[in-house]
Order: structure tokens, then sequence, then C-alpha cells
């Protein structure tokens, strides 16, 4: 990039680079991803090993890659690079925070450092694929299973996914974590809900809104794969146990290896994303009860709530009311909104849905072109929290899972726990 730049090249407002009629487009590495996080860190100097980036950017902050490449090698090399599509870092470790470290990228190619999914099958979305290999319940199996630090296709192929009926649902708030650059204008184009919210108000820029969905998506998808209190209790285990101990070497080193407890190890229990995922995942379950235990229309409820906003952070945490904690402080109720801080923007809340979507529009168009646009702007993704529309009366409605693949159901068209389809690559 450095070279590109002294050449004259400047980066235009999509994250590309441009000097006349050539464009470069950024390669990504792994460093510059992270979970849902399609923009993590800006190259400063250095190459290789001995490169430094800042990893203080935030989620919509523009693209520093250190590497460019023309757009005309990318298309040559990648066919529909300028798609959106699912970037997973190969290299994965047990012990780290987190193994599986996945999001829906921006439309630029990639390097070795990186796996990259495409859903080509009408109906599918990468938004939804990208939100369950994100997930806490996805990640605790490969962590279960892995035993060197590839995560190779061997694995992905394996790996369990949620019915399709909920891709709707894990698109929206999946979108609203990471498609928050303006190159992703053209994947909120066909978006309802339009006279609500415009795209640029839905995005996650706080760290409080992000920690909120997160949570809010780690408890959907437990219950998605049909998991139980217990069951999540157990994947999340001793994420709340006091600061001074999570942090102690000699206490740490009898806590499970592989468990998620370095998750905001730092902060304390009832601000801890796990912590939060547990509430939330309380909150549906509750929700589910009071649809009489349907499945569906509880999480449809809980996804809705407030307003169509979905969980909120409570006001304050009790964390033995959740059978959570194991000090003192776990007895009494503790701040946690106000602690993190505002959900939205001062200029997210002045802006009005017609301002947004005009502007979503203008940037889609100047990504796609006028064509590209139109067909876009008349298509029919599903994105938003739809309910899925019943199958014809008498005909059941097949089960499929969130790349539209086939899931093996019993007699009542119940999906079966751990009956996996090896899924073919081309």
């Amino acid at each position: 990039r450095d070279k590109a730049e002294a050449a004259g090249f400047v980066a235009d407002a999509y994250g590309r680079w441009k000097k006349d009629d050539l464009t470069l487009l950024p390669v990504y590495q792994g460093v510059m991803m992270g979970t849902l996080s399609p923009n993590r860190a800006n190259w400063k100097f250095g190459t290789g090993a001995q490169a430094s980036w800042d990893k203080s950017i935030g989620p919509e902050a523009p693209f520093g890659p250190q590497f460019l490449v023309r757009d005309s090698d990318a298309a040559t090399a990648v066919p529909n690079s300028q798609l959106p599509r699912v970037l997973i870092r190969n290299i994965a470790r047990t012990t780290d925070e987190r193994t599986v470290i996945a999001c829906v990228g921006a439309p630029f190619p990639s390097g070795h450092s990186l796996s990259t999914l495409s859903c080509d099958r009408p109906g599918t979305s990468p938004w939804a694929l990208g939100a369950t290999l994100a997930s806490f319940v996805l990640d605790w199996a490969f962590r279960e299973r892995l035993v060197g630090t590839n995560l190779s296709w061997s694995f992905l192929e394996e790996a369990p996914l949620p019915r399709r009926e909920a891709a709707a649902h894990l698109a929206a708030i999946s979108k609203r974590l990471g498609a928050i650059q303006l190159i992703f204008s053209p994947s909120w184009l066909g978006s309802s809900n339009a006279a609500v919210q415009g795209p640029s108000q839905r995005w996650a820029l706080t760290a409080a809104n992000r920690l909120r969905l997160r949570a809010t998506l780690d408890a959907a998808i437990a219950s998605l794969y049909h998991l139980d209190r217990d069951d999540l209790h157990w994947i999340l285990r001793d994420c709340d146990h006091p600061v001074p101990l999570v942090t102690s070497k000699p206490f740490a080193r009898t806590l499970d290896p592989k468990g998620f407890w370095r998750v905001d190890k730092n902060l304390d229990p009832e601000l801890r994303h796990p912590v939060l995922t547990l509430v939330a995942f309380d909150d549906l379950v509750q929700h589910i009860g009071a649809q009489g235990g349907d499945r569906d229309a509880g999480l449809h409820a809980f996804l809705t709530q407030n307003h169509g906003e979905g969980w909120q952070l409570p006001a304050t945490l009790c964390l033995a009311d959740h059978d959570l904690g194991h000090d003192d402080r776990a007895l009494v109720p503790q701040p946690v909104a106000e602690r993190l801080g505002p959900l939205y923007l001062d200029w997210q809340l002045s802006q009005t849905p017609e301002e947004s979507w005009a502007e979503c529009e203008r940037h889609a168009r100047a990504i796609l072109g006028d064509v590209e646009f139109g067909r876009r702007l008349g298509g029919s993704e599903p994105t938003d929290l739809a309910r899925p529309a019943a199958p014809p009366a008498g005909r059941p409605a097949a089960a499929l899972d969130v790349l539209g693949g086939p899931v093996q159901t019993d007699l009542f068209g119940v999906p079966i726990p751990g009956a996996g389809n090896r899924r073919t690559t081309r």
C-alpha cells in the first residue's frame, strides 16, 4: 500500500485505491478480521511477523490493508469476488479466547491465511452462515474436536447447522454487526422495515450495542441447536469467576484449557459476553414458555421485543438470580447498562430513515452501476425478522439448514440431533 500511495493511488470511500482508470483492492490478511468484524486492524508499518497493526480502530474505520492488488487480477482469480463471502482464519488454537474466528468480509480478495465460503444456493445467506460459525455453540463443537492448529475443510464440512427457517433471524443481526462500511451498501438493498430504521441507523457501532447483539445472537443460536439451560451453562462454565481469580495464573491452570473463561476476563463478570449470553438465554427461555413451548414463536418474540429492538442489556444484574457468580458481589445487583454506555451514536439518532435509505442507495448505485443496482433493488433476499411462510396445506415443510442443504429428520419432520450431512465442494 505504501508503494501504491507513493505512486499516486488514493483511497476512496469504499476502501478501494484509485488512480485514473486503475483500481486496487485490499488483500485481506488474518489479522484484519475478527469475530463478526470485517475490519479489526489497520496496518501501520513493517512486514511479516514484524508488522505493526493498529487494533484500536472502531468498527466503522476505513480499511487499512498492507497489500493491494489490481481489481482485474482479483476478478480473474476469484469468480464472483464482488459478492460477500464468509472469512475464516485457518490458524485456530483451542486454548485461545476463540477458536473459530469468522465474519462476512468485504468484497475484497484474501490471502492464504483465510478460508472463504460462498453461498450460491438461492435463498441462502452468508450472513446467517457467518453468525452460526461465530457462535459459542459451534465454536465449542470445534474446540472439542480440533487437535492441531489448522481449521481445515475436513472439520468445516461436518459442521452441524441450524434449520434454514432461522436464516432470516440470524442474517438480520449479523448484518447489523458486520455490514457497517459503505462498501456493504449493496447488502442492505431489498431489506424491509424501511420506515422504521434505515441501514446506517441499524449499524452496531458502540461497544454496548455490539455486546448486546452478540449475546442475543449466541442465545438464539443455542436455542436453535435445541440446547437447554444446563447445556449452555456447561459450554460457558467458569466464565463468571471474579476478576482477581480468573486473571490469576495459578487459578487459571485449574480451569478447562479449552474453556471460554478467557473471554472478557479483565471485566467484572456481569459485563462479560459469555455471562450476558446466559442472561439473554434465560430471557429467551421465558419467551418460549410464554408461547406454550413453541420454540419458533418464542424465538420470534425474543428477537422482536422492545418495539423490534430485541433483548436489551439489563439496567442491573444479580448474578445469583441466574445461578452465576462465586463471591458476595454476585448476591447484590450490579449496574450494567449505564457502565457499558449508549447503544447508538448521536448522528444515528438524529438521522431519519428516509435519509439513511437514500444514502445507502446512492452508495450502492456507485458501487454496482445502474444495471446491477436495479436488479438488486428488485430482489427479495430474506434479511429481516419475518416469520417463515407456512408450507402449502397437506405438504410438510422441507427441513433444510442455513445453507439450503437437507437435514435428516424423524417421521414427524423433527431434525435428528447429531445427524450431520457431509457436504461436497466444487
